[in-house]
């Protein structure tokens, strides 16, 4: 008899909002999909989305707007509640606050980040309320099971009131499929691959540009991603004078991903916080290696003077140095590309979604 599973996340794959925590939903279930589980997600309508649909195995129920999808899920969850066996929460928007009601039944948390300061970079005064709402809320899930997607989220987690025998940490996969073919860009090239948000700190990435651009000649900056602040950032690119040499790509599809991952001299990602660095593994697919910002979530994907350079979150001057030298020395460069895809072959969505099914099986069996 099939395992009837209930995801609860903001967003469906095919959201146009979608990002890591739908990649990740969307590989690994899609994966469970295929070993004898049932797999329902809950999840917000957008515009032009069917009601119902099965993607990759997944029946996707689209019940209302994100300003109403907590309540709305709960009152869709108490006339449902018999059809499923285990609820998966997803904890990476506004908690679902579900130990309120699943009493018994069993129940997973997975936790991709905690934001914490990131509100506070986002929000400013306003953060830190949503910052210490966050902190509350969390105590009510102290007897939930976790899993976490790093090391560093699961520290969060415990800071935050999560016994640490309630965390797992399962890392994320990735996908080998898309191995570009094309050369190496000739002239230096740098890449941004992520949101743009005020987290990220692409700004601070346009700053040191600014720089690196007058030391280096011809280098250019491609910047890959939508979000709030692409319009600010596209304006601060100009006051800088550097609308020749900076590319603002907005969305790409996987194919242009890869093959702009691996033109890049280097990647960089300089955000105050991630919960994990899935675009440092998915440049080093592409033997392309990566300065971060030394951070929770980065540091655990990028090996120190191996397979990338850290700098100190607040050190520009630190940040440009470390930039410097990946574009100027290009036989370490192309070490730590070949170490970053090395270490990039340690993580699968096969090895993800066989960890976590023993998880479920071992939290529905626990709960009988």
């Amino acid at each position: 008899m099939k395992k009837r599973i209930l995801i609860l996340n903001w967003w469906d794959i095919k959201n146009p909002l979608a990002g890591g925590a739908e990649v990740y939903l969307d590989e690994v279930f899609s994966r469970l999909a295929k070993k004898n589980y049932e797999i329902t997600l809950l999840c917000c309508r957008y515009p032009g989305g069917q009601r119902e649909e099965t993607v990759h195995g997944v029946k996707i129920i689209r019940i209302s707007s994100a300003k109403l999808i907590n309540l709305t899920s709960f009152f869709w969850y108490l006339k449902h509640r018999k059809k499923f066996d285990i609820v998966i929460d997803f904890t990476n928007k506004i908690l679902y606050l579900t130990p309120f009601y699943l009493w018994s039944k069993p129940h997973i948390g997975i936790a991709l980040d905690v934001f914490d300061k990131i509100l506070v970079e986002e929000f400013g005064i306003l953060g830190y309320f949503l910052a210490f709402l966050e902190r509350t809320l969390f105590i009510f899930y102290r007897k939930v099971n976790f899993v976490s997607i790093s090391v560093s989220t699961k520290q969060d987690l415990i800071k935050i009131g999560i016994p640490s025998n309630k965390i797992k940490v399962i890392y994320p996969g990735m996908s080998f499929d898309l191995i570009s073919k094309i050369s190496q860009s000739k002239e230096p090239l740098i890449v941004y691959l992520g949101r743009l948000k005020k987290y990220k700190r692409v700004d601070v990435l346009l700053r040191v540009f600014q720089n690196i651009a007058k030391l280096i000649k011809k280098t250019r900056l491609v910047i890959i991603g939508t979000g709030e602040e692409e319009i600010n950032l596209k304006k601060f690119t100009q006051r800088l004078g550097l609308g020749k040499s900076v590319s603002f790509l907005g969305y790409v599809n996987e194919k242009e991903k890869a093959d702009w991952l691996k033109k890049a001299w280097v990647m960089v990602q300089p955000s105050i916080k991630e919960g994990w660095g899935l675009t440092v593994i998915e440049a080093g697919v592409q033997k392309t290696p990566t300065v971060a910002a030394n951070v929770p979530g980065l540091r655990e994907t990028v090996i120190d003077n191996k397979t990338g350079w850290l700098f100190d979150e607040n050190d520009l001057k630190g940040f440009k140095e470390k930039l410097i030298r990946a574009l100027s020395n290009q036989k370490e460069r192309e070490k730590f590309g070949q170490n970053a895809f090395e270490f990039a072959k340690k993580f699968s969505w096969e090895k993800n979604a066989r960890e976590l099914r023993a998880e479920i099986d071992r939290v529905t069996r626990k709960n009988k």
